[in-house]
């Protein structure tokens, strides 16, 4: 009676853990899936990242090439514009604070003298020419630091220029104009023209078509 009693626990145990597998296999069939995706995608995103780094690029064909090509050159000119960005921000800040230096050293200067002078019981004028003569030093710093940041900022501007990159507007010379270029190329047309009309000259010959349509002459026969 015991051993039937122990084979019947035995059999209901049995289908009580095959009931719970059956519960949780879906689950965990889920997390599996879920997983594989997850790494996947993981594998995928490292891949594009050392294809933008140039590297594992070997079996990828024309058309892929072109589209990394173009991500690339994206990135490339958002990295180059805020890099601009950031160095144009960069001298106002340094320019701005470089100021702040240079009044509250020259209010430090003229604090200094009044307090010298005054324990001194030197003259008013005498400190009045001094503080004149600081400022004017002062102002000299000043305008030294502002040419250098000038030439800073044209040698920032050339190297734009350098990569294909078109100059703005107000970096041009005042005056200067699509025109100019061609006034530029005319002195050379004209002296061409001249070169044929000496030519014409010393060796008696008719003035080219050129020539005489320009100055209204009548070519000889």
């Amino acid at each position: 009676m015991q051993q039937v009693l122990a084979r019947q626990n035995m059999q209901s145990n049995k289908m009580e853990n095959l009931d719970n597998h059956h519960d949780h296999a879906p689950i965990e069939l889920e997390d599996n899936r879920t997983h594989a995706k997850l790494m996947k995608d993981c594998m995928d995103k490292d891949r594009q990242l050392r294809q933008l780094m140039g590297e594992d690029i070997q079996e990828l064909d024309m058309d892929d090439l072109i589209t990394l090509e173009k991500q690339m050159e994206r990135g490339l000119s958002r990295v180059l514009k805020m890099k601009g960005r950031t160095y144009a921000i960069t001298r106002v800040c340094i320019g701005y604070t470089s100021k702040c230096a240079a009044r509250l050293c020259g209010s430090n200067i003229k604090i200094k003298l009044l307090l010298g002078y005054k324990s001194k019981g030197q003259n008013a004028l005498v400190l009045h020419e001094t503080l004149h003569l600081n400022e004017i030093t002062a102002l000299k710093n000043q305008g030294a630091f502002l040419k250098e940041e000038n030439e800073q900022m044209k040698h920032f501007v050339h190297q734009q220029m350098g990569r294909g990159e078109k100059p703005p507007s107000d970096q041009l010379v005042p005056g200067q104009s699509d025109n100019s270029i061609s006034e530029a190329c005319s002195p050379t047309i004209s002296q061409s023209c001249h070169g044929h009309s000496d030519t014409s000259l010393k060796l008696g010959l008719p003035f080219p078509t050129e020539v005489t349509r320009k100055w209204g002459l009548t070519p000889m026969i």
